[in-house]
């Protein structure tokens, strides 16, 4: 409620936009939520963590294309953002593509190398993309 509150009294703010985007997506409501990711990204279009969300958003109601496209765009816009690299590769394995899928967790691990589920995560592609 009190993102909502803000974003009417300061509607510039692409962090209002953003979080405003995530209290949609608990609640479900999808299509606010992508809107105000949207609106994140228009205010600020180098704002990484807003095509993350959009992408988390995407993967959400099973749109796979665009949650790879724009956690692709979140990476390249944040390199050290592993949980975009994490959640491809976690796509591309489902999808049978276990080179890509390793590639992506790789990098994941590569920024976040204490990190024991993306070491495991990793053991596991290994052993597919053989």
């Amino acid at each position: 409620m009190f993102a909502i509150t803000i974003a009417k009294t300061s509607p510039s703010g692409a962090n209002i936009h953003n979080n405003l985007g995530d209290v949609y997506s608990r609640r479900g409501d999808y299509e606010k939520s992508i809107e105000e990711f949207k609106r994140a990204i228009e205010i600020n279009p180098i704002y990484a963590d807003a095509y993350h969300n959009l992408a988390n958003t995407y993967q959400e109601i099973g749109q796979v294309d665009l949650a790879v496209e724009n956690y692709e765009k979140a990476a390249k816009l944040n390199p050290r953002l592993w949980q975009s690299y994490q959640n491809l590769a976690g796509i591309y394995f489902n999808q049978g593509d276990y080179q890509k899928a390793l590639d992506r967790v790789q990098k994941a691990v590569e920024i976040n190398p204490k990190n024991e589920n993306l070491k495991q995560n990793l053991e596991v592609i290994q052993k597919r993309a053989r």
